[in-house]
């Protein structure tokens, strides 16, 4: 009896050990459920577990020669297939989001808040800097630098305000990479895009009127150099230079501001959409009457039977 004990207590201690998070099926198990519904030449891969309101699914992705051909979720409690359209969106959503949060990534966004805050920084200087030349000024060129000054402080306050939403990202970055990959977190990270997106616009329209200012800066000197004893060829030139800058850019700003909102608002909506319709393609295709359908038409054709018998008599 005694080994008998021993045996089922070391046998539960095997199970406890190899059970994933959340009491759910592993990688492979789930990817072995979704098996009967892979085509021929194709390859599934299980991603996950996610959560949804606390509970386990497996994003399965099929492909063929390195390229998704197909979608399904699994329920990562007991290996079933998703049917609910609801919760397969919110799981592929989830899916989406997270797939490239990793350690790594993290790293890197914390490297790029840092070089960010340092340019915050560096607007403020500049615009201390431009407050010092106030004094020696005419009237009418101090109020162009002043105009310039409050350009930078606008600037100064949307990388504020981006490295704060960058901050926040962070944070629940962190959280995915340790271990919680919820619908949730997913929409918190998709919200923080859109708060990005919005900054980013602001950031823009501010930065080309930066530009404005400084070419109007500029301009004091080019204008009045022999007042403020510049060489005018030299400061023509730096203009130059700096719009020819400021033109490459402000392009490499619009492209990147351009990505970020096509991946958040229509690539997004696109993938998951596909995701969707592909999944429900193949429960569809691989559906099978089940037992109760059986069952109903035996009862069925037992009816038919003693029907027909009744008549015939």
């Amino acid at each position: 009896m005694k080994k008998i004990m021993m045996g089922i207590l070391s046998l539960l201690l095997i199970l406890i050990l190899i059970t994933p998070a959340f009491g759910a099926i592993s990688q492979f198990q789930a990817a072995e459920a979704a098996k009967p519904y892979q085509h021929d030449g194709e390859l599934s891969y299980a991603y996950g577990p996610y959560t949804y309101e606390g509970r386990p699914y497996y994003y399965i992705s099929f492909t063929t020669n390195d390229t998704q051909t197909g979608t399904l979720v699994v329920n990562g409690e007991d290996g079933t297939i998703v049917k609910d359209t609801d919760t397969i969106r919110k799981i592929v959503f989830t899916h989406f989001m997270l797939q490239d949060i990793t350690s790594d990534s993290v790293a890197s966004d914390i490297s790029n808040l840092t070089e960010s805050k340092k340019d915050e920084q560096e607007f403020g200087s500049i615009g201390q800097t431009m407050k010092r030349l106030l004094p020696y000024l005419k009237t009418e060129d101090e109020e162009k630098v002043k105009g310039l000054i409050s350009s930078f402080s606008k600037l100064e306050a949307d990388f504020q305000k981006m490295n704060q939403i960058d901050e926040e990202t962070i944070k629940i970055e962190k959280d995915v990479v340790g271990g919680n990959k919820s619908y949730e977190n997913a929409k918190k990270i998709s919200d923080q895009y859109q708060k990005a997106i919005d900054i980013g616009n602001e950031f823009m329209d501010d930065f080309k009127n930066a530009v404005n200012q400084m070419n109007a800066f500029y301009d004091i000197f080019i204008d009045n150099s022999n007042y403020y004893r510049t060489n005018k060829n030299e400061w023509i030139e730096d203009k130059k230079e700096f719009n020819i800058e400021m033109e490459g850019t402000i392009d490499e700003l619009e492209v990147l501001l351009s990505e970020l909102t096509y991946l958040i608002n229509t690539e997004a909506t696109k993938s998951i959409e596909w995701d969707v319709e592909s999944a429900e393609s193949r429960i569809s295709a691989n559906e099978t009457p089940g037992f109760s359908f059986f069952l109903t038409a035996a009862i069925l054709g037992l009816a038919a039977i003693v029907v027909g018998k009744r008549y015939r008599k």
